[in-house]
């Protein structure tokens, strides 16, 4: 059972994703992603939920939290059924949100197991920052078309950021982005692995 919801007090503490990902990245990423990717994979055999990197990008007032719209995600005060949690922090607690469509399946949070096994991992919260205070967990987004990833920009004056598909070259290429989702494959050795199919470019 997820947690209780992170308040917008909290997610105004949330590190930027340049500190985020400075966190993970002295942790040695490399390291925990590998260990990361068996466990999600067993946790979630529907392939559902992708492997986050926690942060915030704008600040949020009282009753506000991010809701994403579509391919939008933004500040919202909106208490609707169809608006449901879509990332949660190590310890199972939602901090983003979906808005889901007409014909949008509802997917349920993540078992608690996933979590459990991921604080277990990681070891004690305390002290924080550490690796397990930026790792998360997210219901993956629509099927991507082949060789492509998600590229999330910002808009700062409408304390937005908007998604969309973009080759994955142009990762490579671009000196201003930051891994932020990863989903577990097989490699040629049949051995799971964390393979990164989500950006921020900030």
């Amino acid at each position: 059972m997820a947690g209780s919801p992170i308040e917008f007090k909290e997610y105004n503490l949330l590190p930027p994703v340049k500190v985020a990902h400075a966190i993970l990245t002295e942790a040695n990423s490399d390291k925990w992603l590998q260990l990361i990717a068996p466990i999600l994979a067993e946790e979630d055999p529907e392939g559902r939920y992708a492997l986050c990197l926690v942060h915030g990008h704008h600040e949020l007032f009282d009753g506000e939290r991010m809701v994403s719209t579509g391919l939008i995600t933004m500040p919202d005060k909106t208490r609707e059924e169809r608006v449901i949690p879509s990332a949660w922090n190590i310890e199972g607690r939602p901090y983003e949100w979906t808005r889901l469509g007409p014909n949008d399946p509802f997917v349920p949070a993540p078992p608690e197991t996933l979590f459990a096994r991921l604080r277990g991992l990681f070891g004690s919260l305390v002290p924080s920052p550490g690796v397990g205070s930026v790792m998360g967990i997210s219901i993956r987004g629509p099927k991507l078309d082949e060789g492509m990833v998600w590229w999330e920009n910002l808009d700062n004056k409408k304390r937005s950021h908007v998604i969309q598909q973009r080759p994955r070259s142009d990762v490579a290429s671009s000196s201003d982005v930051v891994l932020t989702l990863w989903i577990p494959e097989r490699n040629g050795d049949l051995v799971w692995v964390l393979a990164c199919c989500g950006v921020c470019h900030h």
